[in-house]
């Protein structure tokens, strides 16, 4: 008997990730279950966070690469997240195209999205996403998201590098009650030699906006140590990135307030170092 009691707790801990998460897809409280999507997990552009480490990329004209990432959301055995993407650019056009998958049985969110940008120091892009969510048995509830983003990187004096991004929706669709997730509208980066700092705010279901950061300082032969604050979940914690030649490694540990630690991991091969993202 007192070995059933123990389990007891466990058990409940376990599941309350699972129906938070199912709940929120109605978006009244979206940022309830913390972080979803393996990517937010990191804030600052490839190429900056690269040149923090010490793998500048911006005389490279282009490249390829892909990423793949793995995370198990607060420990959970049944809300596994998996991520994929395979991107190129060639001069001032990049183009990414990724896919996420989170849950299992009791909950199922899968995530597809394309994204293109054009230009150098001004640059325009759209981004388009298409969401299903099973919330459990029965059918699915699927949204399609189109935003238009504008972009600005120029010098900023002894900060380094600025990079500036806004988001603007233009068109959504889809059935049933399906929310979308809190979305980053307005991102600031700063950054050169040895460190950079990012900062965004974010929108969520019911338009109330968010402030998250993240700071990354290098510590030399490509690796640096992140620090991140999540605003629509309350996430904090830390990471580390490293790269080599056509690998690079990063990793995330963001404990959520209410529903514990949660840590990511992605790897990326290939010219990752030029993705604007």
């Amino acid at each position: 008997m007192m070995h059933r009691s123990s389990r007891r707790p466990r058990r409940a801990s376990n599941i309350l990730p699972v129906l938070l998460l199912a709940a929120s897809f109605q978006g009244s409280d979206a940022a309830a279950a913390g972080l979803r999507r393996i990517d937010e997990a990191w804030l600052l552009p490839a190429a900056m966070a690269a040149e923090a480490i010490g793998s500048d990329a911006r005389t490279t004209a282009g490249g390829t690469w892909v990423r793949f990432g793995h995370a198990q959301l607060f420990g959970v055995a049944s809300l596994p997240a998996h991520s994929s993407a395979i991107g190129a650019r060639h001069h001032g056009m990049a183009c990414e195209a990724g896919w996420d998958a989170l849950g299992g049985d009791a909950f199922r969110d899968d995530c597809g999205r394309v994204r293109v940008r054009a230009g150098r120091s001004v640059a325009l892009g759209i981004e388009a996403s298409l969401r299903r969510v099973r919330p459990g048995p029965g059918s699915a509830l699927t949204r399609a998201d189109i935003d238009l983003t504008i972009g600005w990187q120029g010098a900023a004096g002894r900060l380094g590098t600025c990079d500036l991004r806004l988001a603007v929706p233009v068109a959504a669709g889809g059935a049933g009650a399906l929310a979308r997730e809190p979305h980053r509208r307005l991102e600031i980066a700063l950054g050169g030699r040895q460190c950079a700092v990012a900062l965004a705010w974010s929108a969520g279901a019911d338009g109330s906006p968010s402030a998250s950061w993240e700071a990354l300082c290098g510590l030399g032969a490509g690796l640096g140590v992140l620090w991140r604050a999540d605003g629509p979940s309350g996430a904090v914690g830390g990471g580390v990135v490293w790269q080599r030649g056509p690998f690079r490694l990063r990793t995330s540990h963001l404990a959520h307030p209410d529903l514990g630690l949660t840590h990511r991991l992605e790897v990326a091969l290939g010219m990752v170092q030029v993705s604007p993202w």
